[in-house]
């Protein structure tokens, strides 16, 4: 068992010293050394700033003096009092001041040096121009009150003090004591520098609490010395007292030694990131005491703990078997008797009856097999495992033989291949062709001294004579402050071609997240050989350098087939695993050709290359699982039988997880999908995703969080879009980011329609606008708009036709689903309405009952929310004039089991351009009917869409009967919707007042707030037809100005606008109400008076 203490890495040097000596852990650190010439320049340097501070007005008129005449006196001449002013006006909190106290001791001694420190604790500097006021007293701190500029020389003088001799320190007292009359923050000083005067720490101490100063804690942090005054400190401060810092942490750990637990313990509560955490948790798990492990283990759901609890039990397990017995943290004894057996059963003597009964819950199974008889009968024997399960290649030390051919060149390739119209919309304005430059611009254009946006234009149109000679001189990188701009790149190579090559690799080179793309049209050897590169080495643009790959395999294929074939090591490498990706996405056939092309032994080469087994196709290093990831504590993995595999093939099972990447998954991942079954498999990827977690989410086992995509499922899908959506607020969009790509991985119809979700209705760009840009592509990719990708992507939860399933409680089945108004029902075996699904009763089958009633449960949640998006989808598509071929209401919502009973509360109109040619409704066994209720055909290839009221014309009063008549209740206001067809213009809306809570309701009508470029004065709506509705509000919404909902906002102005065309109120692309189609008219209207009047 540890019982010594060592410092974790460099703290001792971060401890802030006292005179007593070393602290109850021993050890003291070493001071700066001192260097008199750096000492006395930076003093010189403070002299300097100050002479031009003082030329300015508005300084207190003594201090001004006072530090005019320190500024030009003899240094003998000088006072602590207008030294202290010249240093107020330059210091800053910032290490590099500090040498000014190593002066004033050397020039002046110890006491000027304190009493300097305390005259500056007594005075202020305002930095900004407008105060009137510069130099003078101190205030008080208030939230503009930077922090205190002479924090750094306050740390320098309190180390140097510790070495000065006693007769000089009693003189250092005697000097700062006067200042105890002074300022709160002079106080704090003093007990800062002299630590030891305990009377007045402890009274600083006291009356800080009831003062609520803020950066004085700073202070009083660095003089407290009992438990209570930390906690004095700590508690009222939170970090404004330093213990965020690991300076902070170790100081106290130093005052206190294994007396500091209670304390970190309370600060721990008050703190939440990674940075304020680590410190505390750092110093817990290396206390040598019990305690410390024990509020340790106490707070292992904390975040960011857990990482420190397992290094705690692994750096003295005897110690943490032993506070585990003794704790109610069974699952962290579990872990523990599971990987240090050996501890458990050798100090089991030694413990208490309650102690080594607990221990024994975890160890008797593990130590007698006949204590869990099923055991061994539950587990898979490894020989019917799949090979890669119990002998997986990486473990065997014969590798794939690889075939070299020497003396093997690729001939250089460089050519354009264009898309269709895409060098048009990469460079819209070409060709551009402008004047003849100087000889001088051209050399400020190579240079770098043009704008950014100026050498865009230049290269444009100045003539290609001019251009084509210094093209690979012409710097076309992307702003430093603009990574995303990647358009000189795309003008040079529409204008240039292939000649733009060597000029528009570089620029990638510098920016290669956002420049990658505008290397698409380029079907070149050189750029191949960079995919190669970039493919293997970085996950941020392999999709796009695949998706070059697909765009030129030839070319890809001729110039890796030399280094595939060459000598071991990256080149060979990386091209092997682009040809084994080109051969797997269907371009077999071109590889081949290719390596043919370079003779008999070449395509003999490749041929085996190809004909290796994939799961031998290795990584060069095969990832190591940390050691938080111990297979023996993760949940057992199971076949289709239910039994479980090896501890070893659930590490081999990790494994493979770890050389996976979403877009390129390691062939075994197929394997383990094919052996486990799918539940048991998806909830492992959910424990390895809460380890991780538990970890702190290192960047290195990022991989786990993929595998999610790669083995989970619905219930993964539904876990992780909270996660997702939280995600940016606590600075991890990069998570957020992979997030997203975890559900089109997962790529369920539930898992799209979260994504689909997410892309509507997620508060930050980072999320809505990464769901939308992915639901964008997978719409893309099947041929439909995204609206059409969300018609299939509603599940049907495994509902009957009718909108039914039976749940199984063993003893008892009942029959639940959803009425019309997809509210839920339940009823028994027989047929009979419940009110509601009964709870589990004790004659039930434990597992299947409380299963079946939560699986309901979860199920109604999830339909409520379903419902009420797609009520507002339908809504939507009525009011946008969304139409349909009448073979997809047919198949997509009429018989689906959850959006039949929406479609049925529902008029349909039959469309031929504009105009309307017949309506119907859907029936209770999906036939149609028209208003007279007589059966209405309606062709396959029909256009259809929700009718408008306006569309219905004469017809309107007849369906409101015929749906009264039924007692259908629609989902929406259709038929009794308020319409309006008057053309006069919106400026009638002018002057006209509302509440501004009532304004923001427009929000619920599909109106945003435009907060960012109109500070919360501006409600827009999107209309069809490229058109934008908006309602100009004063004073405005502005929630950052202290919004009142109740107070009165006019309409300042008011219309509508192309989007395409200027912004809001110019006359240029104003639009007016009589050129707006019938329905939008009526809806903008209807939005306006029901708001307005």
């Amino acid at each position: 068992m540890t019982t010594t203490w060592k410092w974790p890495g460099d703290w001792l040097s971060t401890v802030l010293p006292r005179r007593s000596g070393g602290g109850k852990l021993g050890g003291a650190p070493e001071p700066p050394p001192v260097d008199l010439a750096v000492s006395r320049d930076v003093f010189a340097s403070v002299l300097k700033s100050a002479r031009s501070w003082l030329e300015h007005d508005g300084h207190e008129p003594r201090l001004h003096a006072a530090a005019l005449k320190s500024l030009d006196c003899p240094p003998a001449e000088r006072t602590p009092w207008g030294t202290a002013a010249l240093l107020t006006m330059r210091v800053t909190d910032d290490d590099t001041w500090a040498p000014v106290v190593d002066h004033l001791l050397a020039e002046h001694g110890a006491v000027f040096a304190a009493a300097t420190l305390a005259e500056m604790a007594g005075q202020e500097f305002d930095w900004s121009s407008g105060q009137g006021r510069r130099l003078g007293y101190f205030r008080g701190w208030t939230y503009r009150t930077p922090q205190a500029r002479w924090a750094s020389l306050a740390r320098r003088l309190r180390i140097r003090l510790v070495d000065v001799s006693d007769a000089k320190y009693v003189r250092v007292v005697a000097a700062i004591a006067f200042y105890r009359t002074g300022v709160f923050t002079q106080r704090c000083l003093t007990s800062y520098l002299a630590p030891d005067q305990s009377p007045w720490v402890a009274a600083d101490c006291a009356d800080a609490v009831a003062l609520g100063q803020t950066v004085d804690a700073q202070l009083l942090f660095g003089a407290a010395s009992t438990v209570e005054q930390f906690r004095q400190v700590g508690a009222h401060y939170s970090t404004q007292a330093g213990v965020e810092t690991v300076g902070g942490v170790a100081t106290v750990l130093d005052v206190l030694g294994v007396d500091a637990v209670p304390v970190l313990e309370k600060w721990a509560g008050g703190r939440s990131t990674r940075e304020t955490l680590q410190p505390i948790w750092t110093a817990l798990a290396a206390l040598p005491s019990d305690e410390a492990l024990a509020t340790l283990f106490r707070k292992s759901g904390s975040r960011y703990a857990m990482p420190y609890v397992r290094r705690a039990m692994d750096r003295d397990p005897e110690r943490a078997m032993r506070v585990l017995a003794r704790s109610d943290e069974s699952d962290l004894l579990r872990d523990h008797v599971l990987t240090r057996t050996e501890v458990a059963v050798r100090m089991l003597p030694e413990l208490d009856d309650d102690a080594a009964r607990r221990i024994r819950v975890h160890l008797d199974p593990l130590l007698d097999p006949l204590l869990d008889p099923d055991a061994a009968e539950q587990r898979v024997p490894a020989a019917d495992l799949p090979p890669l399960l119990h002998r997986p290649p990486w473990t065997e030390k014969k590798r794939v033989k690889r075939v070299t051919v020497a003396g093997l060149e690729a001939k250089p390739e460089a050519a354009m291949a264009w898309l269709p119209g895409e060098r048009e919309e990469r460079a819209p304005n070409l060709p551009a062709v402008g004047p003849e430059p100087a000889p001088e611009q051209v050399e400020e254009l190579l240079a770098g001294q043009v704008d950014r946006y100026d050498a865009e234009r230049l290269l444009a149109t100045w003539p290609e004579e001019t251009l084509r000679p210094v093209l690979d001189r012409v710097p076309i990188e992307p702003r430093e402050y603009d990574f995303q701009d990647n358009d000189a790149q795309w003008i040079v190579a529409a204008r240039f071609g292939a000649d733009a090559l060597p000029s528009v690799l570089a620029a990638a080179r510098k920016g290669l997240k956002f420049n990658i793309e505008p290397l698409m049209p380029f079907a070149a050897t050189e750029v191949a050989v960079a995919m190669a590169d970039w493919y293997d080495r970085l996950v941020s643009v392999r999709a796009v350098a695949r998706a070059w790959f697909g765009r030129h395999p030839e070319v890809a294929a001729r110039a890796l087939v030399p280094p595939a074939l060459g000598r071991a090591g990256r080149d060979r490498r990386q091209a092997e695993r682009v040809l084994l990706m080109l051969a797997a996405a269907g371009f077999e056939a071109e590889v081949r050709t290719a390596a043919a092309g370079y003779g008999p032994e070449a395509g003999a080469g490749i041929d085996t290359l190809l004909r290796t087994d994939p799961l031998r196709v290795l990584p060069a290093r095969i990832p190591a699982l940390p050691t938080w990831l111990d297979p023996r504590l993760l949940p057992p993995l199971r076949v289709p039988d239910g039994r479980a595999l090896p501890v070893e093939a659930v590490g081999h099972v990790c494994t493979v997880l770890a050389m996976s990447t979403m877009d390129e998954p390691y062939p075994g991942v197929d394997v383990v999908r094919a052996t486990c079954d799918p539940a048991s498999l998806e909830a492992f990827g959910w424990a390895l995703y809460d380890r991780w977690d538990d970890a702190g989410f290192p960047v290195r086992e990022r991989w786990i969080l993929g595998a999610l995509g790669l083995i989970g499922g619905d219930d993964t899908a539904d876990r992780l879009v909270p996660l997702i959506v939280g995600w940016p607020s606590g600075n991890a969009r990069t998570r957020a980011s992979l997030g997203l790509d975890v559900l089109c991985a997962i790529g369920t119809d539930k898992a799209l329609m979260h994504l689909d979700r997410l892309a509507r209705k997620a508060d930050t760009d980072t999320v809505a606008g990464g769901a939308r840009e992915r639901i964008d592509a997978i719409a893309a990719a099947r041929e439909l708009t995204p609206e059409q990708l969300a018609d299939r992507l509603v599940p049907d939860f495994d509902l009957d036709p009718d909108g039914r399933m039976t749940l199984d409680y063993g003893p008892r089945t009942f029959v639940v689903g959803f009425d019309e108004q997809l509210r839920p029902f339940a009823a028994d075996g027989a047929g009979k309405r419940l009110k509601t699904l009964p709870k589990p009763g004790v004659r039930d089958d434990p597992q299947k009952a409380a299963t079946e009633y939560k699986r309901f449960a979860a199920l109604k949640r999830t339909v409520r929310t379903i419902a009420a998006e797609q009520v507002r989808r339908f809504e939507h598509a009525m009011v946008w004039q969304r139409r349909w071929p009448a073979s997809e209401l047919a198949t997509l919502f009429a018989v689906h089991p959850l959006l039949q009973h929406l479609v049925r509360r529902l008029v349909w109109g039959v469309y031929e351009g504009d105009e309307t040619i017949g309506a119907f409704r859907i029936a209770e066994d999906r036939t149609y009917a028209d208003v007279a209720d007589d059966p209405y055909e309606v062709a396959d290839d029909a256009v259809v869409g929700v009718a408008h009221p306006l569309h219905l014309g004469a017809d309107l009063p007849a369906w409101a009967e015929t749906f009264a008549d039924y007692e259908i209740l629609q989902p929406f206001a259709q038929l009794g919707r308020e319409t309006y067809d008057s053309t006069e213009p919106l400026d009638r809306y002018r002057g006209r007042t509302t509440t501004g809570g009532r304004a923001l309701g427009l929000r619920n009508r599909g109106w945003d707030l435009d907060d960012d470029h109109r500070g919360g004065r501006s409600l827009d709506r999107l209309l069809p037809g490229g058109l934008q509705a908006y309602v100009v509000f004063t004073p405005g919404m502005n929630f950052l100005d202290g919004f009142d909902p109740k107070e009165t906002q006019t309409v300042e102005s008011i219309g509508v606008y192309r989007l395409a065309g200027a912004l809001p109120g110019q006359d240029s692309s104003a639009v007016g109400v009589d050129e707006l189609d019938p329905v939008t008219r009526s809806e903008v209207l209807r939005d306006l008076t029901q708001v307005l009047g």
